[in-house]
């Protein structure tokens, strides 16, 4: 028979902290009909299903359904549990009744799965109403532990005994009592420090949920997952400080510093342009640093053998500096400029009004 929808379901969730044993409980009512409906419905409102007379919570013992026969069955389909990944460990089945007369007590609980039934311990029911359980580790009809499609395809119900048969039953449900693999996700896709994100899971059946957060202005706790476990490290967001190497920038010496910091659960990162060396008249910026044009300057204004003059200037990034200065009492090396470079030559000075060289000049 279709069973409904999930709709409905009341979760029964009991969750303790991790190191104390964990369990985790969903109860299941009736829903629709089964293959059996042998029993007789005792004030249930007008057009109601036999299911609808025992499906209520809390327990209503106005309406119920009876027997006072002996072999009759009566079965329900539940509700899904919308169970995806848990393990399943047990499916108890709950009767709520009491007997119908003093001779008529007595009632086996019914499980049946492809076309077959299974039939429960003896149950002898009071002249008050009371709650009669059955068990099941396994599935009866296959023997092995429950499976989620099993549970969910769940029919079952009750028979009255072949002897002392009979009694009233005002509410029917199971409980299945299942575990949670343990499990990780984390929305920030793994150990990533510059996003935030939160890690969550089940552990021992326990849900759990870590969100990353700043330990202060420069380091993070970071959650993430390892297979099915959550991890948690506390890192660095970075160390302060220049990266690469120096660069020109309109003319100057630049290098780029970045600083680390973390707010909202996540590290970021600021890079800023320092200005590393300002190259001043005479030089250029090239290959990172300031370098000096090749130069010359000569204060006596050229090649004027009369005026004494020194001669400075730059050659491949070295500085230079040239006096006049006479080679003897007749002959005098003068400094120069050709352009931005110096030159020298050495002369005499018997062309000169004298034939003399006195202090770097001719006289």
């Amino acid at each position: 028979m279709k069973k409904l929808g999930f709709l409905g379901v009341l979760f029964v969730l009991t969750l303790m902290t991790i190191g104390v044993a964990t369990a985790s409980t969903l109860t299941i009512r009736p829903n629709a009909q089964g293959y059996y409906s042998g029993w007789t419905n005792s004030d249930c409102s007008s057009g109601s299903s036999e299911w609808e007379c025992v499906d209520e919570n809390p327990a209503n013992t106005t309406d119920n359904l009876y027997t006072s026969a002996k072999n009759t069955y009566e079965s329900f389909a539940f509700q899904d549990t919308g169970f995806t990944t848990e393990t399943i460990n047990s499916v108890t089945l709950y009767f709520y009744g009491q007997r119908y007369s003093s001779t008529r007590y007595q009632l086996q609980p019914l499980i049946r799965a492809s076309s077959t039934d299974y039939l429960g311990s003896l149950k002898s029911l009071t002249s008050s109403y009371a709650y009669y359980t059955e068990t099941y580790t396994t599935n009866p009809a296959t023997g092995s532990a429950w499976t989620i499609a099993e549970v969910n395809a769940l029919e079952a119900g009750m028979k009255s005994y072949s002897t002392s048969y009979g009694g009233r039953i005002a509410q029917v449900y199971a409980v299945v009592d299942y575990s949670v693999p343990d499990s990780c996700s984390d929305t920030d896709g793994g150990n990533i420090i510059s996003i935030f994100g939160t890690a969550s899971g089940y552990l021992n059946s326990t849900p759990y949920s870590s969100d990353d957060y700043c330990v202060d202005t420069s380091n993070t706790m970071e959650y993430y997952c390892s297979g099915a476990y959550e991890q948690s490290q506390q890192q660095s967001c970075g160390t302060d400080g220049y990266v690469g190497s120096n660069y020109c920038m309109s003319g100057d010496v630049y290098r780029n510093y970045t600083d680390y910091s973390c707010g909202s659960g996540a590290c970021s990162s600021n890079t800023s342009t320092i200005l590393q060396q300002d190259c001043v008249t005479g030089q250029y910026c090239g290959s990172g640093q300031c370098l000096w044009s090749d130069s010359c300057s000569d204060t006596d204004g050229g090649y004027i053998p009369l005026v004494f003059g020194n001669v400075t200037g730059s050659l491949n990034q070295s500085y230079y500096g040239y006096t006049d200065y006479c080679i003897d009492n007749t002959t005098i090396m003068e400094y120069y400029c050709s352009g931005s470079y110096s030159n020298s030559w050495s002369s005499s000075c018997a062309g000169n009004l004298t034939t003399i060289c006195s202090n770097g000049r001719c006289i």
